[in-house]
């Protein structure tokens, strides 16, 4: 059996190391240097970047460095697309994390746009403006439009969820309490 590592989602140019270690259990090795943080905000902003995608080591023990560096982040520059890895994928394997929420930041600009106009058109065509437009998360459930945005890769499998639970609810409402269905 052999692994074919895929391409980067992020080119190594474009991605920053910070000065800063938690070790397994969450505990701080080595503190967060919050100007180190800002300086590489300040890069990120200069080169144009629209969506940032952060990613420590053992985060989803203790989120703490990572709450600081989206402090500092949002303070440079309040209107980023932030992917937060504890926020996005909290789990304790850091390469499916780093990509998870990498992959995340890549399409909350281009998911983001689309579900703006969705929700815009949706209010006009309803013709009220306080309208809540929902979408299907992957795991089922809803979420806003404006949530949907935030966190695209929740709502990636939603198709084959809104499928099944649709169905559920066809059968049950079809009088038949037990249906096998799939999408």
């Amino acid at each position: 059996y052999s692994w074919v590592k895929p391409e980067r989602v992020v080119p190594l140019e474009q991605v920053f190391e910070l000065d800063e270690r938690l070790d397994a259990e969450g505990r701080v090795i080595q503190p967060l240097d919050e100007a180190q943080v800002e300086t590489i905000a300040r890069q990120l902003r200069d080169r144009g970047f629209g969506s940032i995608a952060v990613c420590l080591l053992h985060a989803y023990r203790n989120p703490i460095h990572e709450q600081r560096v989206k402090a500092v982040l949002e303070r440079v520059k309040p209107d980023w697309l932030l992917s937060i890895s504890h926020e996005v994928m909290p789990e304790f394997r850091e390469y499916e994390r780093m990509v998870t929420t990498a992959t995340n930041a890549v399409l909350a600009p281009l998911i983001g746009r689309y579900m703006d106009e969705f929700d815009r058109r949706t209010r006009r065509l309803l013709a009220r403006e306080d309208a809540q437009v929902y979408v299907m998360r992957s795991a089922g459930g809803v979420v806003t439009a404006r949530e949907a945005a935030r966190q695209p890769l929740r709502t990636a499998l939603s198709g084959p969820a809104g499928g099944v639970l649709g169905m559920a609810r066809l059968a049950q409402a079809a009088g038949f309490p037990k249906a096998i269905t799939f999408d």
